[in-house]
């Protein structure tokens, strides 16, 4: 058998996708949302300036919008029902609880 006119191929798909732990995006945006669960405010503190935080409850209604350039914001929520609600700011959630 002449092995040097064989030729053999073989094909896989491969699907790559980004990590939530990915290295790059663990230092350049580094934030936090505490206490979780929280009661009377939250402190979200961010390595980047926020630009705009929003907190969304499970029905999608926004109940905070805050426009800002600080990196640290401390939010009064007494006034929000017990309840799971959605941070969103610079591109990130985060899910807290209000007990």
């Amino acid at each position: 058998m002449d092995t040097a006119s064989c030729n053999a191929e073989f094909c896989v798909d491969i699907t790559v996708t980004a990590s939530s732990a990915s290295i790059d995006e663990t230092v350049s945006n580094q934030i936090t949302v505490k206490p979780n669960p929280f009661t009377n405010e939250i402190e979200v503190n961010a390595s980047e300036s926020i630009n705009e935080l929003t907190i969304v409850n499970t029905l999608g209604m926004v109940v905070y919008r805050k426009n800002t350039h600080d990196k640290t914001l401390t939010i009064n929520t007494s006034d929000l029902p017990k309840g799971v609600y959605l941070v969103r700011f610079n591109g990130q959630i985060k899910r807290i609880v209000k007990g």
